[in-house]
């Protein structure tokens, strides 16, 4: 993955705008259906980004890419041809716009510098709009809000993190005081999804970013402490929601969390039903191969909320297989990037991979396809193609 390389100024202005849609896309999504009310409207308009982009050239492709890409489309046609579903449809279209843009963002240099301004721009000019309409949006849908803000909250706080670096402390400290706000209306107001991706990306940025092996260790014995606390962790939560009544805090997400416990003893909102629901009634065929694209869908009326889960029921043991050595490849890339470099993972994997990890579909989510792309582009031995 090339940071600030070298390219014509409008392919870097280009390919850094494709990436602040892609890891904004709540915000553009929000934003372009108020004012352009139709169906996949931010596909759209990532369509024509992705045209304006081959057009500034300077577009290398990894072969697995396109022997990637040609497997999915045979396996969508394989999948059709058996029976045509609207979702099926619905995930070969959000593929073409969501799936190819990702893949295309990460066959281009990305301008770090530039991809900060635009998102903490639209971050900034969001939360104007929203504070001229007193939050409205928050009583309306607490988990779209959530995914919605939380991306522009972690590319500021990167931000700040690298104006410290510079000796920047008064730019640093201002933009602090408004991320804080933001963050404390966002966390106030936000699904659960919301805390683990903001968990994951301080363990990521402590981890990647800093050089004291102190803080390493440190956030690596967190990780096993928090993972212990989730063995007693309705004991934990009760006494937490009790704390938070008492100093009357609210926070939805909490509030959720409890009225699950108190309800059916689970906080997995029945996800652990639909990740029972993956393995059931499998022959040989759909274990190897898996039961086919959108299949589980079909069968269950819902998606299985889990990425691995999902890849599963798709494609069965090959697709994890090939999701695994990916994972491997973007494991690696990021042990060799430099700092810079290093935020885009961070974001990449803080805000769409732990999503996915918990909800939504990877067919429709753009960072997903940006880390496939970037984990074929760091693998070595392949051959890279210029196609324009």
């Amino acid at each position: 993955m090339n940071i600030n390389g070298k390219q014509t100024n409008m392919g870097t202005v280009l390919s850094a705008f494709l990436f602040c849609v892609i890891l904004l896309e709540g915000i553009f999504n929000t934003l372009l259906t108020t004012i352009i009310p139709i169906n996949n409207v931010l596909g759209v308009a990532l369509l024509t980004i992705c045209v304006l982009v081959i057009l500034s050239g300077n577009i290398v492709v990894d072969q697995n890419v396109i022997i990637l890409l040609f497997c999915i489309y045979c396996g969508f046609v394989i999948t059709i041809f058996r029976e045509l579903t609207a979702t099926k449809m619905e995930y070969l279209i959000y593929f073409f716009s969501f799936g190819l843009a990702g893949i295309l963002c990460s066959c281009k240099s990305i301008d770090v510098n530039r991809v900060f301004c635009y998102s903490i721009s639209m971050t900034i000019l969001v939360t104007i709009i929203f504070i001229a309409r007193d939050w409205y949006i928050i009583d309306l849908d607490y988990f779209s809000f959530g995914y919605m803000m939380i991306p522009g909250i972690l590319c500021i706080l990167l931000y700040i993190y690298e104006l410290a670096c510079k000796g920047e402390f008064f730019k640093a400290a201002m933009l602090g005081l408004f991320d804080c706000y933001l963050l404390k209306i966002t966390l106030s107001n936000c699904g659960r999804g919301i805390y683990v991706c903001v968990g994951v990306f301080v363990f990521l940025s402590c981890l990647l970013l800093s050089k004291h092996k102190s803080v390493k260790i440190f956030c690596w014995c967190s990780a096993a402490a928090g993972t212990l606390m989730l063995f007693n962790i309705s004991k934990i939560l009760f006494s937490f929601q009790n704390f938070m009544l008492e100093n009357n805090i609210h926070v939805y997400a909490l509030e959720k969390t409890m009225r699950l416990l108190l309800r059916t003893g689970d906080i997995s909102n029945g996800r652990s039903q639909l990740y029972a629901q993956v393995i059931s009634g499998l022959d040989l065929g759909q274990v190897l191969f898996g039961r086919g694209i959108g299949e589980y869908e079909k069968l269950y009326g819902i998606y299985t909320h889990n990425l691995f889960l999902s890849v599963f029921s798709d494609f069965g043991i090959l697709g994890i297989l090939i999701l695994t050595i990916l994972c491997i490849s973007v494991g690696k890339a990021i042990m060799r990037a430099d700092k810079k470099e290093r935020y885009i993972y961070i974001l990449l994997l803080s805000v769409c991979f732990t999503k996915l990890m918990l909800s939504s579909v990877y067919w429709k989510s753009s960072g997903f396809w940006v880390l496939i792309g970037l984990a074929f582009r760091n693998v070595k031995w392949t051959k890279k193609i210029k196609i324009i």
